[in-house]
């Protein structure tokens, strides 16, 4: 499994395609930061029915707030939200896995099981590699954007920032993982790249709740609520709200109901577990007895 691993990673470093997604990825985070500054420059207290008399105190309090920002507040609305993370994270495993289709590679394995399941091993702890440095390198843009741009940011609690950090890659890679196993199933790359895109925007979440909105029994709208409140992109809403969302014991709060009892943190670690065991028992089960 290490062979193949460093047989990609070789590959991959002196290709274009990690680089040009990974590049694509922080060229939206620095557009999104303009975005964001060019909106406090240009606000205008008398837009919103403020006096101008208010634009003193206005300016003063948007001063302080730019220089006292959440970093993963600010990560989760620029990257997590509306799923851009998982989005580029999908993309680099739907590509990586339909191009040892298109190489050959793949049918160049071993004939034995044990050859296949090294294989699937090896490209699952690839995709996790390869969105764990997105993640970093896209919080790093997001931080350097942002300072250049003229924001401060809030003293980091380190152990719930980095525990936020984890959670976030872990859903991400779900999001791959899955992407990856429905590629390799159907050995085709828009089909790959599709399902990239409609798991990662949030495509399926947003039709089923215009079903649920059409819903004529009480008891079948309910149904799709509990559903639509175990589909991961409602994690990934969760935590674009930055550490909060899952720190200090936080309850779980669905886009219908009030708060649960459970924890933000433990329905989001059921979500993305249920992502993993889904996608890689599939790949072992499936993918080592078929002719792929």
């Amino acid at each position: 499994m290490l062979r193949l691993l460093r047989s990609d990673l070789y590959r991959l470093i002196r290709g274009k395609m990690m680089w040009m997604l990974a590049l694509i990825f922080v060229a939206h985070i620095c557009f999104m930061t303009w975005v964001e500054w060019f909106a406090i420059q240009t606000f205008d207290v008398t837009e919103f029915g403020l006096g101008a008399e208010s634009a003193p105190l206005v300016d003063a309090l948007t001063g302080q707030l730019t220089q006292s920002l959440s970093l993963s507040m600010e990560y989760g609305t620029i990257a997590i939200s509306g799923g851009f993370l998982a989005l580029f994270a999908s993309l680099f495993a739907a590509l990586v896995a339909v191009s040892d289709f298109s190489t050959g590679y793949i049918q160049g394995l071993f004939s034995a099981r044990q050859g296949r399941a090294s294989y699937f091993a090896e490209k699952f702890l690839l995709f996790a590699l390869y969105t764990l440095f997105l993640e970093a390198i896209s919080m790093l843009a997001t931080y350097v954007a942002l300072r250049v741009a003229g924001f401060g940011f809030a003293s980091i609690d380190w152990p719930v920032f980095l525990g936020w950090c984890a959670v976030a890659w872990a859903l991400a890679c779900g999001y791959a993982f899955i992407t990856a196993c429905i590629t390799w199933l159907t050995k085709s790359k828009a089909l790959g790249c599709v399902t990239a895109v409609v798991l990662a925007t949030s495509t399926i979440g947003g039709i089923l709740t215009g079903i649920m909105l059409l819903l004529p029994s009480s008891d079948a709208a309910e149904l799709m609520e509990a559903i639509i409140d175990w589909l991961p992109f409602m994690s990934q809403n969760t935590l674009s709200s930055g550490e909060t969302s899952i720190a200090n014991g936080k309850t779980w709060t669905s886009m219908f109901t009030s708060t649960s009892d459970m924890l933000a943190l433990t329905h989001i670690l059921i979500t993305t577990g249920v992502m993993w065991v889904i996608s890689i028992v599939t790949s072992f089960i499936v993918g080592t007895r078929r002719d792929i």
